[in-house]
């Protein structure tokens, strides 16, 4: 993980940028920095985990108000599990059997998108 953000790091580098890290209650991060920083919007990766929905509705919510642009990716895997949810009446598959029955259903997962651009 370490040698990930250091080359993410190394990638906004190159192109003027930078990586920052912090840390704490994602709402109050967001409206610490968005006092120093115009921040027009927040990309982060969908965690299916019903743990986190409360937190992550909070950004939305919080991002909404303050007219910040929300792109929240599925990137842990195939499948968005919240369509998986859906296509399987509301409550998750509990076996494989189920599971590969709801996705010949949906069909077969988006092609990954491709490297970002920073040109």
């Amino acid at each position: 993980l370490l040698e990930c953000l250091d080359d993410l790091d190394t990638q906004f580098w190159n192109h003027g940028g930078k990586l920052n890290l912090v840390e704490g209650d994602p709402v109050e991060v967001l409206r610490k920095i968005s006092k120093h920083y115009a921040i027009s919007k927040l990309c982060f990766d969908q965690d299916c985990e019903p743990i986190w929905l409360e937190r992550d509705n909070a950004v939305k919510n919080f991002c909404g108000t303050h007219k910040i642009q929300v792109d929240e990716s599925i990137g842990a895997t195939l499948w968005d599990p919240l369509e998986i949810i859906a296509a399987n009446g509301g409550s998750p598959p509990l076996t494989y059997s189920q599971f590969s029955h709801v996705t010949k259903g949906i069909g077969p997962p988006r092609r990954p998108i491709p490297d970002v651009d920073f040109s």
